[in-house]
């Protein structure tokens, strides 16, 4: 997987691992962190509730 989708992931659980939201990690990343061998887009699928989307959207926004 690619430094640059670690290191972004490490940032977005960081920021979220100790809120409140309900979230996962979703598509080709996903995929990547469960061993499938795949090459993952340069993005991160975020999967809440609408409840988790306003929280997340305020602890990501930076």
């Amino acid at each position: 997987m690619h430094r640059e989708i670690i290191e972004a992931l490490k940032k977005v659980y960081d920021k979220l691992s100790n809120s409140e939201a309900l979230w996962i990690i979703s598509g080709s990343v996903s995929l990547a962190i469960q061993g499938v061998e795949v090459v993952p887009n340069y993005d991160i699928d975020i999967l809440t509730d609408e409840v988790g989307s306003n929280k997340i959207y305020l602890l990501l926004k930076e």
